[in-house]
């Protein structure tokens, strides 16, 4: 759609991301009850976890725990980094609240631009304290939520009334790919997702700051700061930054208890992760890596 052309390349990747969500609502009975939004670099954190011994089965599990705490973990961001944009410069604190200011300013078109929640001031704690919650663990959608959620932003009034009450996911083929065509969302889509979590559904963001220490950019799961005790919070993935910390010694090892199950950005550790074999191999230029 044009209107998603225009909102740039993390524009389109947000909603690329709704859209392929959209499809998997669509499955019929026995379909999925979850959806998560990631990049394509992901990885096993153990590839030993598909076998008999592995762990990969707790998968579901897991995921039930983390959406039953209604928590979304969060650190500060502050202002140690900048960065040249060109014609202007922005400090990583700066950047971040900016993407979450906006991921809020989308959310509040289903309230009319307005917020009158006695929950509105969470969302507004995690403005003013830069609580970056993108990618801090898992980035799933559960589809029930979902479809809650979406009919707001549609441009027919009808449509919202119809399944304000919430519906079951289920529906027929095209229904939410119609709906979700022509919405542009917000880039760090997870975000508003989120925020809409904290709003209507009784989720709230947990400042794990003083367990990750403060994010220069970004997520602390990202690229964490030395001595972050990631392996506290127990995050079903993490990055190619925290293993390859983990391993080197510049953070606490990670839970052989309750690993990680996933590993993304493994393109950013390609050295760790031999992503550059893998990249030889799928262009007719090299050996399958083992």
């Amino acid at each position: 759609p044009v209107n998603v052309l225009r909102s740039g390349g993390q524009g389109i990747a947000a909603w690329k991301k709704w859209y392929g969500l959209a499809y998997m609502m669509e499955l019929g009975v026995g379909g999925p009850r979850y959806g998560a939004m990631v990049d394509s670099e992901l990885l096993l954190y153990d590839k030993k976890d598909c076998g008999e011994t592995g762990v990969w089965d707790s998968f579901l599990p897991r995921l039930l725990e983390v959406e039953s705490s209604k928590i979304f973990p969060a650190a500060r961001v502050d202002d140690s980094n900048s960065y040249d944009f060109g014609s202007y410069k922005m400090t990583g604190r700066s950047y971040d609240q900016a993407i979450i200011r906006e991921n809020f300013g989308w959310v509040l078109k289903a309230f009319g631009n307005v917020c009158r929640s006695d929950r509105c001031k969470l969302v507004q704690e995690q403005i003013d304290n830069v609580l970056f919650s993108w990618w801090t663990d898992l980035p799933y959608v559960n589809f029930e939520v979902a479809a809650r959620m979406l009919p707001h932003f549609h441009r027919s009034g009808s449509l919202v009334q119809i399944e304000r009450s919430g519906v079951m996911p289920r529906a027929p083929k095209g229904h939410w790919q119609d709906l979700v065509r022509e919405l542009a969302f917000p880039r760090f889509e997870i975000l508003s997702y989120q925020q809409w979590c904290v709003l209507t559904e009784g989720f709230e963001f947990r400042d794990v700051t003083n367990i990750t220490g403060h994010s220069a950019w970004g997520s602390y799961n990202e690229e964490p700061k030395d001595e972050a005790r990631i392996v506290d919070l127990h995050p079903m993935w993490v990055s190619g930054n925290v293993v390859k910390k983990a391993w080197d010694g510049q953070i606490p090892s990670l839970s052989k208890e309750k690993p990680p199950l996933l590993v993304f950005h493994v393109h950013h550790e390609s050295t760790t992760f031999f992503t550059d074999d893998w990249i030889a191999y799928w262009q007719g230029l090299g050996p399958m890596p083992h």
